[in-house]
């Protein structure tokens, strides 16, 4: 496999668990390189960091690291924001190059709740990493997905489980979360203020 790898999410914030699910695909997948891409407005969730915020955070995080690079495709297209309907966008703007989503186990998991999933299986390939304490209930997903084992490809290498919502709230009472948020993240967050008492 080559080509780009792509990694949607809020990134509010992001942390050292999204860099190595992104290193770990990179080496296990053989990928040329991994793109984060921030996601406008998630359907799902209504209340988050702005999105200018959110952008600059994930740049801050990947610095420096040529591997990894950012894109504003979701921040600046409508709402509402499903990633089947982003997929014919990626497509358009990387014709030339193979493209895989990366998930995480636990988007894995969810995969029924997404928008048209069934659509989005059949669109682009989709490479996947179990976390740790959550595995995957692939006999429940094969009842609503027969195929989705052939679907998906799944990837080993270590993994952390660090939680953006575990994050804010260590962040609104004062934690720094030194090791597992990036350097350039925290001092952004700090020079910026945000998460003050906010979960």
């Amino acid at each position: 496999m080559s080509g780009l790898g792509l990694i949607g999410g809020t990134f509010d914030p992001p942390h050292i668990g999204h860099l190595l699910l992104a290193e770990t695909a990179l080496t296990a997948l053989t990928l040329d390189q991994v793109v984060f891409i921030p996601v406008g407005q998630p359907t799902h969730k209504t209340a988050m960091t702005a999105a200018a915020h959110r952008l600059a955070m994930t740049r801050a995080a990947v610095i420096g690291d040529e591997r990894f690079a950012v894109d504003t495709i979701d921040i600046e297209r409508p709402p509402p924001h499903y990633t089947v309907d982003l997929v014919p966008l990626l497509k358009e703007q990387w014709p030339d190059q193979p493209l895989t989503l990366i998930l995480g186990g636990d988007s894995i998991a969810d995969l029924s709740s997404w928008h048209r999933p069934e659509a989005l299986l059949a669109s682009i390939t989709i490479a996947g990493l179990e976390r740790p304490g959550h595995p995957i209930n692939w006999p429940a997903l094969e009842e609503e997905f027969p195929q989705i084992r052939q679907q998906i490809t799944l990837f080993e290498g270590p993994s952390i489980f660090a939680s953006s919502t575990a994050l804010r709230e260590k962040l609104s009472q004062g934690d720094c979360s030194r090791y597992l948020l990036p350097a350039g993240v925290r001092e952004y967050i700090s020079r910026h203020n945000l998460y003050q008492n906010k979960p």
